[in-house]
């Protein structure tokens, strides 16, 4: 089975409606005078579900993988390398271009390269305070120039790193675990200590403490995954063994919570991702208890979990 079919069989999609929209434009525009007999051969409404999604194989073999004690390995093709030593933590790739590639170490050590990994440069001008084991960062799902990043507070860069500017302050006193930015609207942002989870509306600006009826005494909040079609709609899982404690949905941004926990097993929940379909739905996320912490695969065939 390729990498494409791959993701296209877990429900990976890595577009919104107006990208996917502007996809199909193109793809008209540029294949209207094939024949329609030929396009089973040719495997073209494979191929317009997978562009559709954001997923083609020219890049399927590109990845980055962070490995903690073996640092962070690039793999081209057929072969693997080390790129950047130390405890290799969060990584990925740069969704518009294989050649930057971004790379840390413990602690909020942040790394850049632009050269497609055989180069590293360390990006945290400006960046301050305490930041988590596996520092948590994300590419702007809209800009591709603006990162995010977690110590104590969310920062933000617009220049791919050469300098971050802290957000408004949220008043914890903590680290923080795991950030996410809405596709649909990027000045929605969640994030969360592990005990208790934050969101912005206004790109950061201000945040409000969203934890409300969540029961995180049994376990550590985990993930957080947002609708590809709705930033106020999100699930969160929750590690630990405290049994329907695992995954908790909100249509509202985490005004309200609604536990689905019912049906899983008394294990951690410590990954979880929303399956896309033709709506949002509190029953399509998929949670594991075993989760690829530090993948990404390059741009067009790319694949990240956290």
């Amino acid at each position: 089975m390729s990498a494409v079919t791959s993701c296209i069989k877990e429900g990976l999609s890595l577009t919104n409606s107006e990208e996917k929209t502007a996809i199909r434009e193109v793809i008209a525009a540029r294949t209207h005078e094939l024949p329609v007999e030929d396009f089973g051969v040719l495997g073209f409404y494979e191929w317009i579900a997978a562009l559709e999604r954001g997923i083609a194989s020219h890049h399927a073999g590109t990845i980055i993988t962070g490995h903690q004690d073996n640092g962070t390995n690039r793999k081209v093709a057929n072969v693997y390398d080390e790129v950047l030593g130390g405890d290799g933590m969060d990584c990925f790739i740069d969704r518009t271009t294989d050649n930057n590639m971004f790379g840390s170490i413990y602690y909020g050590d942040f790394y850049r390269s632009t050269n497609g990994g055989n180069n590293f440069s360390g990006i945290t001008n400006g960046l301050s305070g305490n930041a988590d084991w596996v520092a948590p960062w994300k590419q702007d799902p809209v800009d591709a120039n603006t990162l995010y990043c977690g110590y104590d507070q969310v920062f933000k860069t617009t220049d791919l790193g050469n300098s971050w500017t802290q957000l408004g302050a949220i008043q914890n006193g903590s680290s923080l675990k795991e950030i996410e930015i809405a596709s649909t609207n990027t000045n929605y942002i969640y994030t969360t200590t592990g005990y208790a989870i934050y969101r912005t509306t206004d790109g950061g600006t201000t945040w409000s403490n969203i934890t409300g009826t969540l029961s995180t005494g049994g376990g550590p909040i985990s993930g957080i995954s947002i609708s590809p079609y709705d930033e106020r709609t999100l699930w969160i899982s929750l590690s630990g063994y405290n049994n329907n404690n695992k995954v908790f949905f909100s249509n509202d941004a985490g005004t309200s919570w609604v536990n689905i926990s019912n049906g899983l097993p008394n294990i951690p929940a410590n990954c979880i991702t929303s399956i896309p379909g033709t709506a949002p739905s509190p029953a399509r996320v998929r949670v594991t208890e075993r989760c690829v912490p530090r993948l990404t695969m390059a741009p067009a065939g790319r694949v990240s979990a956290p």
